[in-house]
């Protein structure tokens, strides 16, 4: 019963917060040595944070593209709306791609910063495979 109610308060919070108004975001897509695909989007009222989002696992037979299937648009939108920067991969091969998956993850901090700027904290949050 504990769980369910912390479900439901953490679902209101994200329903509440996900109807304010957004600001703009500047997105950059580009892909990187390895093959990966990345997406950062730097909202126009940034707060100086970064969050770094790992996706979960994706069939091997798919194609490499961005993160969509698990809800990471949404999860985007909600963090740019609320100032926080977000840089994704589609990592450079799908399956259990767990070293593909570490390498491409780690280098947004750095595309970011090339990009953009240095953030002053950069949270790392990933589920599934990206949780590991």
């Amino acid at each position: 019963m504990k769980v369910r109610a912390t479900y439901c308060i953490v679902s209101t919070i994200a329903l509440l917060t996900c109807t304010f108004a957004s600001a703009a975001v500047q997105t950059v897509e580009g892909e990187t040595g390895s093959g990966a695909k990345y997406l950062l989007a730097m909202p126009d009222d940034w707060n100086g944070d970064l969050v770094v989002y790992a996706h979960g696992y994706i069939d091997k037979a798919a194609p490499i593209a961005l993160p969509t299937a698990d809800e990471a648009d949404t999860l985007q939108t909600l963090w740019t709306s609320n100032g926080y920067a977000v840089a994704c991969s589609s990592y450079s091969k799908n399956g259990f791609a767990v070293r593909e998956g570490t390498l491409d993850t780690l280098i947004l901090n750095h595309l970011f910063r090339k990009k953009f700027r240095r953030p002053k904290r950069t949270f790392l949050v990933g589920h599934s495979l990206g949780g590991l």
